[in-house]
């Protein structure tokens, strides 16, 4: 029953939690072209988009599907609560973006893209990659 509930929010609610971050990704990715010809560090562009505009995008995100519901009134009157309706919707907004997020600091790794300060460089790479997927538990 979780599942399926799962599946219909997700077929409400694709569009703004898959969509957004794939073009911030594309966006970002473009930028970093530009970058790379003005011989720029790409690192701090992908590890600042990962900082900065993917939270930024999943609270805006987070925002209007709490409160964007045109069956509010009708909703509340259902034995589901909202309440579990919104965790849902939030459960998946956060595995959306974990996946994204996971997606752009593995592409850094693999392209050796990596800001990252000194004494994390002497790690082994494994390490490096998890302590970068903390960036994205911000949101």
């Amino acid at each position: 029953m979780f599942i399926d509930r799962l599946y219909y929010e997700w077929k409400l609610h694709w569009k703004p939690l898959l969509l957004a971050p794939v073009v911030l990704m594309l966006a970002c990715m473009l930028f970093a072209l530009l970058q790379s010809s003005w011989k720029e560090n790409i690192g701090r562009t992908y590890l600042g988009f990962a900082e900065v505009f993917l939270p930024l995008a999943a609270g805006v995100i987070a925002g209007s599907i709490v409160v964007r519901e045109p069956a509010l009134e009708l909703h509340l009157t259902v034995a589901q609560a909202y309440r579990k309706t919104v965790l849902q919707r939030m459960l998946l907004l956060i595995l959306a973006y974990a996946c994204v997020c996971c997606l752009l600091i593995s592409s850094m790794s693999l392209q050796h893209f990596w800001f990252l300060p000194r004494y994390l460089l002497a790690w082994p790479l494994v390490a490096q990659w998890f302590i970068s997927q903390l960036i994205w538990l911000a949101l």
